[in-house]
């Protein structure tokens, strides 16, 4: 038997590593493919126009992906290519901590054969900023294992650099600066603190993460809402119950024994009290994490440390065995094993089989298996697979669309779309389809646009409703429909536009689209409702094509003052949204809602019945007159 453990010491252990890197990147360039997920046409689309000058996300992760498409070129799997090379360097700084931890070569062929059906597994399929979010966590933690075997404390300098690197990346390195800083405090190394290097690394940090900070300085923190937003998105009934099986779960339940063995020892293991460390930082992760309303998947890094951990375990303890005289085939038998009862979960991971047989396949533990990353609506496929299909059909149906109207003979007919995945996709099949850059007021491409002004006099338009795109053009005809049976539900069925004569100026109004005109917002805070009324009178008198608001940032104050009881300002406030966008049905449902709370039942039905005249598919409207025409009849 012990013959036999030893048969891995015929491999060193950098071909042993090297051969999970080729083994990772080979699997995820031989699998099948869907099509390009909305998020990597979004790092695509800003890697391909990228600029210091937009900063709408840190610029790590899309200048690593630029790297790629310079060098190999525009496909999905140049993406992938990227992508499952970062799982593999995650996969090799594991083998590594393995190593450290006082395990042999074989304590890293399980740690590679574990990790390899890790939750990283998803992650090698589809590019996303974790990517080398997770390399940085993965690298951090193996210089800090390191110190803690007796490392140079000049290494905190390396730790630093690594940590502004991840704030360039993503900010969810914050999280791990959280848990670093936490966990020293409850272990002897505590010591460190006193030590400068430490407080030098974290400066380092700081400062690379200046030019970012600056950038959302100057466009009033958009990140903070966006992150406010994100961390709001997902709700869930039982929340304690769904973060813990988001731990499960994603990461193979088949290494749950694997992974919490290695978490106990480290946290009770005599002769491991030098690696307390990293038990501690989970929790302050896990913990950290669920308090700020953080993805599951932000931490799958620590769980290279723990898989690696348990490895070192099961190591000694098949030696163990070994030296008992018990299952001399043991050794072999744990990671071919693991590896073939992993495959089932191969599907829910990766693009594997085709859409409809992956749908049967997953029925039986249904959709998502109660894994959770949004609140958007899913149908026959989890939110990760459907985000993949139809893209390249809504691009070929604007372009029809695009072509009937004249859009290729003319330079005054635009595409606009409703978010940053509809634009994306627009970026990226638009050599295809010879169609222009696309606009949106969402992400990367809000801050493009205001950057580099081209608005037409007419747009095609897809995912925008016909009610926002009436508020703002004088003509809004219907030119298609698209459809895709595969894709995410809030994309199907999207009807396709043609937009002329716009009623404000897009400009000025694409100034005020992501905050208010900050001159008429000090009027409102310093003088009140009344003064910022008077102040918008004044600007449309001195030039009437004047935009400071946007329709749904005033609606948002309105419905502001309105849940605070203030119903007076409120109902200024939307009467005054109303003289901004008189073709809007939804500013007169609002100032309706708000007369109804102040029991103005008659003026309400008249505003109500004039939403209905904008859209007469306003269901709320029709509820609301029902609801009124009792109350008269109550009366």
């Amino acid at each position: 038997m012990l013959q036999r453990i030893r048969q891995f010491r015929f491999l060193p252990e950098s071909l042993i590593i090297l051969g999970f890197v080729v083994v990772k990147v080979l699997f995820h360039m031989l699998l099948p493919e869907y099509g390009f997920h909305r998020d990597e046409m979004y790092y695509v689309s800003i890697a391909d126009g990228f600029s210091f000058s937009n900063l709408d996300m840190p610029p790590g992760s899309v200048l690593y992906l630029k790297l790629f498409l310079v060098l190999f070129g525009h496909s999905l799997k140049v993406v992938h290519l990227a992508a499952s090379l970062c799982g593999a360097i995650v996969i090799a700084f594991g083998c590594l901590i393995a190593r450290e931890l006082g395990g042999k070569r074989y304590a890293m062929v399980l740690t590679g054969t574990f990790l390899l059906f890790s939750g990283l597994l998803i992650f090698g399929s589809l590019y996303s900023y974790d990517d080398i979010s997770f390399v940085v966590w993965a690298a951090v933690f193996y210089v800090i294992i390191k110190m803690l075997n007796g490392a140079d404390q000049r290494l905190w300098l390396v730790v630093g650099f690594l940590m502004g690197i991840g704030v360039l990346t993503k900010l969810t390195i914050l999280f791990l600066g959280l848990g670093i800083f936490v966990s020293l405090w409850l272990v002897p190394q505590r010591r460190w603190y006193k030590s400068p290097w430490i407080w030098v690394g974290g400066v380092i940090a700081l400062l690379c993460g200046i030019p970012y900070g600056i950038w959302q300085w100057q466009h009033g923190w958009y990140f903070l809402s966006y992150a406010e937003n994100y961390a709001g998105r997902t709700t869930h009934a039982s929340p304690v119950l769904d973060f813990l099986w988001n731990q499960i779960l994603p990461n193979n339940p088949l290494l749950l024994p694997i992974w919490l063995t290695g978490l106990l020892m480290l946290l009770i293991r005599k002769d491991w009290k030098l690696y307390r460390f990293f038990g501690y930082c989970y929790f302050v992760l896990c913990v950290s994490l669920f308090i700020l309303g953080g993805q599951f998947y932000f931490v799958i890094p620590m769980y290279a440390v723990l898989i690696a951990a348990g490895s070192v375990q099961l190591e000694q303890w098949i030696a163990l065995i070994a030296r008992t005289g018990r299952r001399v085939t043991l050794a072999i038998a744990v990671p071919v094993v693991a590896a073939l009862l992993s495959l089932p979960m191969l599907p829910f991971a990766v693009p594997l089989l085709p859409p409809d047989i992956l749908a049967q396949y997953l029925r039986p533990v249904g959709v998502n298996a109660g894994v959770k990353t949004e609140d958007r609506r899913i149908t026959d496929l989890p939110q990760h697979m459907a985000d993949r299909f139809g893209w390249d059909d809504m691009a070929r149906d604007v372009a029809a669309v695009y072509r009937e109207v004249g859009g290729e003979s003319s330079d005054t007919v635009g595409i606009t779309t409703g978010n940053w995945g509809e634009a994306s996709a627009i970026h990226v099949y638009r050599k295809e389809f010879d169609l222009p850059e696309p606009t949106t007021g969402d992400g990367w491409f809000y801050f493009e646009t205001a950057h580099h002004p081209n608005f037409k006099r007419s747009y095609v338009s897809v995912g925008v409703s016909r009610a926002q795109l009436q508020s703002l053009f004088q003509s809004v005809v219907r030119k298609g429909i698209y459809t895709n049976p595969h894709c995410m539900p809030d994309e199907n069925n999207n009807a396709i536009f043609f937009c002329t004569g716009p009623t404000v100026d897009l400009g000025k109004y694409w100034r005020v689209m992501f905050r208010m005109d900050l001159n008429f917002a000090e009027a409102l805070q310093r003088g009140g409702i009344d003064s910022a009324v008077e102040y918008f009178h004044a600007q449309r008198k001195l030039d009437s094509s004047t935009v400071l608001f946007s329709e749904r940032s005033m609606n948002q104050l309105g419905y502001r003052y309105l849940n605070q009881r203030q119903v007076d300002d409120a109902l200024k406030l939307f009467r005054l949204n109303i003289e901004a966008y008189p073709r809007s049905f939804n500013v007169f449902d609002s100032y309706a809602e708000a007369l109804m709370v102040d029991r103005q039942y008659l003026l309400a039905r008249h505003e109500y019945e004039r939403s209905l005249e904008l859209n007469p598919g306003n269901d709320n409207a029709k509820k609301k007159l029902a609801e009124i025409q009792r109350l008269a009849a109550v009366n």
